[in-house]
């Protein structure tokens, strides 16, 4: 194998690994978010676990992060629980990096 297909190759596994861990991450996020917002709407236990799981799946399968504020707010309004946007955000992007942190040393 040449040295230069030998860099690509190295370069496309750096890639795949990089995109694993924004992955992982990203769903770790979610998990998080959604455990936060489940204890604020007062879920407990397997509730809570279920939320979780739901806002993990909406944020692979659909909507990404913005999703994620849109439908947490939209359960947070639906439970009279007042909020700002701004909050929201601030703790999404507090739990981005407990989930890096989480993800990084295999907790």
């Amino acid at each position: 194998m040449s040295e230069f297909n030998e860099r690509e190759k190295g370069f496309e596994t750096g890639f795949e690994i990089s995109e694993e861990l924004k992955f992982r991450i990203a769903a770790r996020t979610a998990r998080l978010f959604g455990l936060w917002a489940a204890a604020q709407m007062g879920f407990k236990d397997d509730e809570a676990e279920a939320y979780a799981n739901k806002i993990v799946d909406l944020d692979l399968t659909k909507s990404g992060h913005s999703g994620l504020l849109e439908a947490i707010a939209k359960d947070l309004m639906s439970k009279g629980i007042t909020f700002t946007q701004h909050r929201l955000t601030r703790e999404m992007e507090a739990l981005k990096f407990e989930a890096r942190e989480q993800v990084m040393t295999g907790r």
